[in-house]
């Protein structure tokens, strides 16, 4: 916020999750989000929605992309996005015993946040 780099959010919960914008109240956007993101029933297909993201996406937009799948496929959509020169940080959260962090190619672990659930 202080640098006024503009931000993008994009969470693969059941209702789709995209919020673009810089400042206080893109700040309190993103936390509104978040804070209603449900994944009691089926979560949109994350690599489905990378491919959409990198095809409609603001590419100054830094992009933060929060899901707890490792899948090949949405690892070949952040790489796609990143090697645009795009900025990214993938928050993979880790629950219980559902950890994919192993699963993570070398290329993207300088963007990763593991989150401890």
């Amino acid at each position: 916020e202080e640098k006024g780099i503009g931000t993008t959010l994009v969470a693969n919960g059941e209702s789709s999750c995209h919020v673009e914008g810089m400042g206080k109240s893109h700040l309190g956007q993103v936390r509104k989000t978040l804070a209603t993101i449900s994944y009691k029933n089926n979560a949109k297909k994350g690599a489905a929605m990378l491919t959409r993201e990198q095809e409609q996406g603001n590419e100054n937009n830094y992009l933060f992309f929060i899901s707890a799948s490792a899948k090949q496929e949405i690892q070949e959509e952040l790489e796609k996005i990143r090697r645009r020169g795009r900025d990214i940080t993938w928050i993979l959260p880790i629950c219980g015993h559902e950890d994919e962090s192993d699963k993570v190619q070398e290329s993207l672990k300088k963007h990763l946040v593991l989150w401890r659930c």
